[in-house]
């Protein structure tokens, strides 16, 4: 099953192939592993997060959409900054 994208950013990411894109990745397991596999398509992790299994990663076009249809990938979404009320 391909993992869960916001139509929006898929779109972006067929028309931007050069830009990175700064990413939230759920995951089933944020193990070594699962970093390690992260690394080896060309994404920088950024941060581990355990509590919600996901990583921070920055990628290009043609490697995040790559990564939708790895089966241990949930959703991606962007990693945009959050502000307080």
């Amino acid at each position: 099953m391909a993992a869960h994208i916001d139509p929006q950013l898929l779109a972006r990411l067929d028309t931007r192939v050069a830009t990175p894109f700064d990413l939230i990745v759920r995951v089933e397991r944020a193990d070594d592993d699962t970093e390690q596999a992260l690394r080896d398509m060309g994404f920088e992790v950024r941060q581990r997060m355990e509590l919600l299994p996901s990583f921070a990663v920055t990628g290009r076009g043609p490697t995040v959409l790559a990564l939708t249809q790895e089966p241990w990938v949930v959703a991606i979404e962007e990693d945009r900054p959050v502000h307080a009320m």
